[in-house]
């Protein structure tokens, strides 16, 4: 009757429309996603089901459920869910199940040199070209390690980024985006100006409802899309890669890849999921020969790797 994306949807409705006391109506589903009652009825159902709404109370009204009730500002819930927020690209480099392009997913984005915070460096350059890329750290080892994946040196990754122009806009075959859509100077960050832009006092706040309402819309994107392979840098997020790729909890594979350093990984219908360490940083793929034993893996394991 109707597929999970349009439940997805409805329930992005109820959270980010405002309804005097949360109220929780088949017909405002019905009105924004133009569909009959009986289906918007079946809907409302299954967000029972899931928590998200109330039964019916002794007037036939239902409501937000306590859990999902936050002072989340409704603006920011609405941009937060839109394709493609909190992403350096958009639905071209996305691909499609007949061309697939390969998926890069980070935590968040950071503001240490960062366009996507205030008072950072600024760019006029909409392309978002190499040249721009450059500017920022993170780009130029993103750069090497997409270079040691197509079995290139990892020192010739400025010949291979101007060669393949991975995230410029116009541009096809690699996607890069993040789980969490608020730029932070690290992962513990939260101050003033994000709890006012966002209604949450707390990140524990925020990344609870970026969980459960932002992941299974990255997990319709990955279904749209049809990404050949998807790498999730963050170890300590592998979790939270898995939900937002598989839409659920899987039986992620720790691998030893390199001394002291592990991945994980898991297959699903040939989607592949590789969580790594993060490009830079004292833990993560800080030397050319880490990332080669990455990417080596990532080419050669075999689907019984993934299991």
């Amino acid at each position: 009757m109707f597929d999970e994306a349009t439940l997805v949807a409805a329930r992005t409705v109820l959270l980010t429309v405002p309804t005097r006391d949360d109220f929780a109506s088949i017909s405002l589903i019905q009105r924004h996603l133009k569909l009959s009652y009986r289906t918007a009825l079946a809907i409302m159902e299954r967000l029972y089901s899931a928590g998200v709404v109330t039964a019916p109370d002794a007037a036939g009204k239902r409501y937000l459920c306590k859990e999902m009730k936050s002072a989340v500002n409704r603006n920011f819930a609405a941009e937060a869910l839109e394709k493609y927020c909190g992403c350096d690209s958009d639905a071209l480099h996305a691909g499609t199940p007949d061309n697939p392009s390969l998926w890069i997913l980070g935590i968040e984005h950071g503001t240490f040199n960062s366009r996507h915070a205030s008072g950072a460096v600024s760019t006029d350059d909409e392309t978002y070209s190499i040249a721009t890329q450059m500017i920022f750290p993170f780009n130029k080892r993103l750069f090497a390690f997409l270079a040691s994946l197509a079995e290139e040196r990892t020192d010739s990754w400025r010949e291979y980024a101007h060669k393949h122009q991975p995230f410029v806009r116009g541009t096809s075959g690699y996607f890069k985006g993040n789980l969490y859509p608020v730029a932070c100077k690290n992962i513990e960050e939260w101050t003033q100006v994000h709890a006012e832009a966002t209604g949450f006092g707390s990140k524990a706040q925020y990344a609870e409802w970026c969980d459960q309402q932002r992941l299974p819309v990255i997990r319709n994107w990955i279904v749209e899309h049809g990404p050949k392979l998807v790498i999730g840098l963050g170890v300590t997020y592998k979790d939270e890669f898995a939900r937002a790729v598989f839409g659920e909890a899987v039986p992620l594979t720790k691998v030893q890849f390199f001394e002291r350093k592990t991945l994980h990984c898991f297959e699903r219908n040939g989607l592949r999921l590789v969580v790594l360490p993060h490009l830079t940083g004292p833990n993560g793929l800080n030397s050319d020969a880490s990332m080669d034993a990455a990417t080596k893996f990532i080419r050669e394991a075999p689907a019984a790797r993934f299991a």
